[in-house]
């Protein structure tokens, strides 16, 4: 099972922004010069070297900008996904060696 890299979170992430700031911009709701305070300060995150890395920037800027929140659900959605990923290459490990009653265990523990 891949697991989610830096660089695809962080297309996402960036995706998840512009798309906002887009939808913002037509709708008249956020100001040229907001939007480039906005994107000025996220650039000033980057570079990201973890996805720990991410989460932290990413959490610090939706606490000053709360609009863009999808970002953040995104990057807890993926940290679920890593979790899951995870039980399960134990899971299939334990099925392929006959062992069902560990499998669920693992399955059963996992938090």
């Amino acid at each position: 099972m891949s697991m989610a890299t830096v660089a695809q979170v962080e297309e996402r992430v960036q995706f998840l922004l512009l798309k906002e700031i887009i939808k913002e911009l037509q709708s008249e709701v956020l100001s040229v010069a907001d939007a480039k305070q906005i994107a000025a300060d996220y650039v000033k995150l980057e570079p990201f070297t973890s996805l720990e890395d991410i989460e932290k920037k990413i959490n610090s800027f939706c606490e000053k900008y709360g609009r863009f929140d999808p970002m953040k659900i995104h990057i807890q959605n993926v940290q679920e996904e890593e979790k899951i990923g995870g039980v399960i290459e134990k899971m299939n490990k334990l099925l392929k060696q006959d062992k069902i009653d560990e499998a669920l265990v693992v399955a059963t523990q996992a938090q």
